[in-house]
């Protein structure tokens, strides 16, 4: 049996309204409500994730922001998709067989590498939490799991401007670069085409309703 789940697309929104509305999503979803996955971009923003024990000088054309998720430092801004699967585990793990946080990151990974196959992208998993496409990093992920329920999630660049991210060290990976589906493609896609594969591609992998 597949889980319910509802898909919901916030639009341009600052990072920590986001943060607000996973926290009260979490709680809803803790609680009985419906599992959502919701879908927006940001303003520009640098996160750290709770490996991050320094504090960076990014740019002071965005905000940088102390996160709950895993992983080190990323960047989120306009053409890039963000989606924040709010779920829970509990749940999948009565239809099914669940490995805990491993099987649930590497779920995500695979639903972004079928999604990339959609718009003529090859990408893959490394050893390296995320999804690449020759060499370079198009997917960003970090979760946190409390209760049973998740929040954070990934981010897929879909005409992010990738100079943001020289300000930092990508997840703390030294030497590596960013690329979007637009660069890895040769055209622009855009997020707005995106947003229904990811989703789709989110159900098949995890069983999902929705």
């Amino acid at each position: 049996m597949r889980l319910l789940a509802k898909a919901e697309i916030l639009g341009l929104i600052r990072y920590s309204r986001a943060v607000e509305c996973q926290y009260r999503v979490s709680r809803e979803v803790r609680d009985g409500g419906v599992n959502r996955i919701l879908l927006c971009e940001h303003y520009p923003v640098y996160t750290l994730g709770r490996r991050q024990r320094e504090v960076l000088k990014c740019s002071e054309a965005a905000e940088t922001v102390h996160t709950e998720r895993g992983g080190l430092s990323t960047f989120h801004g306009p053409g890039q998709l963000v989606c924040y699967p709010i779920l829970n585990l509990h749940q999948l793990r009565r239809g099914r067989y669940v490995g805990g946080v491993r099987w649930y990151v590497q779920g995500l990974e695979q639903a972004v590498i079928e999604t990339c196959k959609v718009f003529g992208v090859v990408a893959e998993r490394c050893e390296h939490v995320g999804v690449w496409t020759g060499g370079e990093k198009i997917c960003s992920m970090g979760v946190h799991i409390q209760r049973g329920v998740t929040t954070h999630g990934l981010a897929l660049n879909c005409t992010t401007d990738l100079s943001w991210f020289d300000a930092i060290e990508p997840c703390g990976i030294s030497g590596k670069r960013m690329t979007s589906l637009s660069k890895a493609r040769g055209r622009v896609v855009r997020v707005k085409e995106v947003m229904g594969v990811l989703v789709e591609k989110l159900g098949d992998v995890l069983g999902l309703e929705l």
